[in-house]
């Protein structure tokens, strides 16, 4: 079984992003602090599209469209706006013990770690654009 790609891996496969490019992307990421997607996203080097091909394709993270998948009021509801905001993510519905979260960024631990905090819910998750997040906070 082989290790899970890496998104510079992946973004370089894809023909979106070229060896010396990553390279100083991880420098600034290391410079930084921030997430590698962030670092790319800020330098216009991909779209947020792209990142949301990586976690569909790799991650298997499913991506869930909320302009068609119907958003429960309650389960929103359960994560704290500040939260909801702070992290870019949404609570979609809840079943039993498990929130499904729709996440800008599936691979925020800090922001999964507090949602489960916060509702003592196990956590399905599931990734859509900030545009759609934003907009379904508003």
């Amino acid at each position: 079984m082989s290790a899970r790609k890496g998104l510079g891996q992946f973004l370089q496969e894809k023909g979106l992003l070229t060896a010396p490019i990553l390279q100083k992307a991880l420098q600034e990421q290391e410079r930084s602090g921030l997430p590698l997607r962030t670092v790319l996203l800020n330098a216009g080097v991909v779209t947020e599209e792209h990142l949301l091909d990586y976690y569909e394709t790799v991650l298997a993270v499913p991506r869930l469209d909320i302009d068609v998948f119907p958003l429960d009021p309650e389960a929103a509801l359960m994560i704290p706006e500040e939260v909801a905001r702070r992290h870019g993510l949404i609570g979609a519905f809840c079943v039993e013990n498990s929130l499904t979260v729709i996440m800008t960024d599936p691979l925020s631990l800090v922001a999964q770690d507090e949602v489960r905090r916060l509702t003592g819910k196990q956590l399905e998750i599931g990734v859509a654009s900030t545009d759609a997040v934003t907009k379904a906070l508003d």
